[in-house]
């Protein structure tokens, strides 16, 4: 099959070898280098931000290499491709950057539109990344790769470093603040000690000192727990209020029984009600009636039991005997603070002037050492900070180019070529209905097969004329001519019709053929043109006179032996068709053709019919009735088994049958005939008797359509 349709796969190899060339000539220039680079963490810098109490610096530090395949995303995106296009001057042919989108996602077209592009990908089960960038000329490359690992780990590093560079701007304005508190307090401590010329008191003024303000912490620490419980008791009264009828709490359904009955009540009288109105009652009927009765009944025990719930709340309840204790103990430190001032009120206002000022310096200090200590560490952070990315190698410049690569395309077009070429001849092959052997007629047709007659050229004068008895053409004609003698053995063969389905099969050719070759073996044959239509057989022997003929014979205007006439051919005399006839139809199936036939048949061996094509008209069929047999030429690789089919049943209508077929223009790859091809491309130069008229004989003959 592949043989048969090796022109179509040729074809299509031959197709893709010019698309293969023609892209290898049109594609540009593309050169492809690498960057490696892996994901890792600076274990150093995390040590020592731990031992610096950094601990949680330090794992927001090591985290974000978690995620690579975020990386890779991030490392092709728009920002990082537009900063490597500014710094490379990427240009279009038109002198404008390309953008970060063209660059970054150029697809599978930027080897024919010659984009640059970038890709990052990961090596399998390692941690290291390949920044792979394709360039218009080497260096382009080489630099796009190194640049894009460059720009991220740059942008990288300096996120990292965002956070901690915040931080630090926000401690150096709270340490100026902090710094001018400080500075307000040594100065009132200073005036203070120049004012009263004491720089220390007793130890009864400094515990008293101490009492006080002790007291007074307490006393702040209890006024923020009343401050507390107010708030609860305020929070669960507002949630106790907002518990209605409509809306009861999961909470106290669960825990008070007594609810959750009622609130069932409520709900399955609601229920009958709406039933009883999706019935058709209305509003006032007596049911409906009596269940809103029950419905009200219900909601104020329900609201009543609510009511008493909220009233004896256990959780308020303790709340509010907690709060009574605390304003009792507020109002006992009161009390102690006033006994305590009462007690102090004998010391100096200078002594507690002194205290306020120096608790005051003591808390500036307190705070702006721990500021520094922080901006020390943030400092610390912020430098240490890197990006987890590191270069392992950088891209050197590539010897080789990405794209184009003539072998490649051209292997690829080669294997393309040949796989399309071998599924359109399947397909072809598939689809096609042509008889190309003798072996795809059997199921349409179980005709015995004369013989197979290999493509040649004919002119006017036929071709077998010329050669030599031991020609493998003659040869050919002469095997069929053997097979119709003895297709019957009961009934010899006298007079034979040569028809086909269509026009162009080769019939006239073969019907001359099988003709002269039984008159070369000194048979006497004679040549009837019963294609009364479209004659032909004249034309080969411009000699000789196209009428009178067959049709003036059937018309009883020319006596037989006037109308045959001898041909140059020894032996072999042509019943030419004659002039045309005005009802080709009615001669074709007239007894007066029978007649003519056998009458003409008497004084010769054999006798060649060419009749019309079967499908084009219905005189073969009719003269089918007037010859011993019929023989079918079926063009191999035209002829399709449809119109043998139609064929056939136009013969079977007639009650006639054929005797065989003959295959003709068989090509050098069917039937094992490819020797009669190549033989006859070759020049040949003529052998044998010269032909009697003066026809010239073609010097040199090729395959061609018989």
């Amino acid at each position: 099959m592949l043989w048969n349709r090796k022109g179509t796969i040729l074809l299509s190899v031959g197709v893709f070898l010019a698309a293969a060339a023609l892209g290898t000539w049109l594609l540009p220039e593309q050169w492809t280098a690498q960057t490696q680079v892996i994901v890792d963490s600076d274990e150093s810098a995390t040590s020592m931000l731990s031992d610096l109490g950094l601990g949680e610096m330090a794992k927001s530090l090591t985290t974000a290499t978690d995620d690579i395949q975020n990386k890779i995303y991030l490392a092709t995106g728009k920002p990082v491709v537009d900063e490597v296009i500014w710094k490379l001057q990427l240009r279009k042919k038109d002198g404008t950057l390309y953008l970060g989108e063209d660059v970054g996602d150029a697809g599978l077209f930027s080897p024919i539109t010659g984009t640059p592009s970038v890709e990052v990908t990961q090596t399998t089960g390692t941690d290291v990344l390949v920044i792979e960038a394709t360039g218009p000329s080497p260096e382009a490359a080489r630099l796009m790769a190194d640049t894009l690992a460059d720009v991220y780990i740059d942008r990288q590093t300096r996120e990292a470093r965002a956070e901690f560079a915040g931080a630090q701007r926000f401690i150096k304005e709270r340490l100026g603040v902090v710094e001018s508190d400080l500075d307000a307090a040594y100065s009132d401590f200073a005036a203070l000690q120049r004012a009263t010329s004491v720089i220390d008191l007793d130890a009864e003024q400094r515990a008293a000192v101490t009492r006080l303000s002790e007291l007074t912490m307490q006393r702040e620490l209890v006024f923020g727990e009343i401050k507390e419980k107010r708030a609860r008791i305020d929070s669960g009264e507002s949630f106790n209020a907002k518990e209605t009828v409509e809306g009861v709490s999961s909470q106290t359904l669960t825990t008070n029984p007594i609810v959750g009955k009622q609130r069932g009540q409520l709900a399955e009288l609601e229920s009958q009600r709406q039933s009883l109105m999706l019935e058709g009652y209305t509003t006032k009927a007596p049911e409906i009636a009596e269940i809103d009765a029950k419905l009200e009944a219900v909601k104020a025990a329900l609201t009543a039991s609510l009511a008493t719930q909220q009233n004896l709340d256990p959780s308020i309840a303790a709340l509010q005997a907690d709060l009574a204790g605390l304003l009792e103990r507020q109002r006992a430190l009161t009390d102690a603070i006033e006994r305590t001032q009462a007690e102090g009120s004998a010391y100096p206002d200078m002594r507690r002037r002194y205290n306020e000022i120096e608790l005051k310096t003591d808390a500036a200090e307190e705070v702006y050492r721990s500021l520094q200590d922080q901006s020390f560490e943030l400092g610390i952070a912020e430098s240490m900070t890197m990006s987890d990315l590191r270069i392992v190698s950088r891209a050197t410049v590539p010897t080789d180019m990405t794209s184009p690569k003539p072998v490649l395309n051209a292997v690829a077009g080669l294997v393309l070529g040949l796989l399309f070429g071998a599924a359109t001849a399947i397909l072809l092959e598939y689809v096609d209905d042509t008889v190309r052997r003798a072996g795809d007629l059997r199921p349409v047709w179980d005709l015995p097969a004369f013989g197979a007659i290999p493509r040649y050229k004919t002119a006017l004068r036929p071709v077998v004329v010329d050669l030599p008895a031991s020609d493998p053409l003659v040869e050919a004609h002469r095997a069929v001519r053997s097979a119709i003698e003895f297709a019957n053995l009961d009934k010899p063969v006298h007079i034979v019709g040569i028809t086909s389905s269509a026009p162009g099969e080769g019939k006239s050719t073969l019907a001359m053929a099988l003709a002269i070759a039984a008159a070369r073996d000194g048979r006497k044959v004679l040549l009837v043109d019963a294609d009364l239509r479209l004659p032909t057989l004249h034309k080969a022997f411009p000699e000789l006179r196209a009428a009178p003929g067959l049709v003036e014979v059937l018309s009883r205007t020319e006596q037989p032996q006037d109308a045959i006439q001898h041909t140059p051919v020894e032996g072999l005399d042509l019943l030419a068709s004659g002039a045309l006839p005005p009802n080709p139809g009615q001669l074709a199936e007239s007894l007066r053709m029978r007649q003519v036939l056998l009458e003409v048949s008497r004084g010769y061996d054999l006798v060649v019919v060419d009749t019309p094509p079967v499908l084009a008209v219905n005189d073969a069929v009719m003269l089918a009735r007037a010859v011993d047999g019929m023989v079918v030429v079926i063009e191999a690789g035209r002829t399709t088994k449809r119109m043998l089919a139609e064929t056939r049943s136009r013969f079977e209508s007639a009650k006639v049958g054929a005797l065989g077929f003959v295959l003709t223009k068989v090509s050098s790859s069917a039937g094992g005939y490819g020797r009669y091809t190549r033989y006859y491309q070759r020049p040949v130069k003529p052998q044998g008797p010269a032909p009697k008229s003066g026809t010239p004989v073609p010097a040199e003959r090729k395959g061609g359509v018989a």
